[in-house]
């Protein structure tokens, strides 16, 4: 992905978190979001996508 996408993202709010990711395998009748996308994170996002 970041060969595809080499852009480094420089907010604030992103140097200061170090990422995790987590894989498990459930059942389609047991899935749920279990997270939540910060809203410091969602416009950085949305401020990156309208920029490309």
């Amino acid at each position: 992905m970041l060969e595809k996408y080499p852009v480094q993202l420089e907010d604030p709010y992103l140097r200061a978190r170090s990422m995790e990711c987590h894989w498990k395998v459930v059942r389609p009748s047991d899935y749920m979001h279990t997270f939540v996308i910060p809203v410091e994170l969602a416009r950085t996002m949305q401020a990156m996508a309208v920029a490309t």
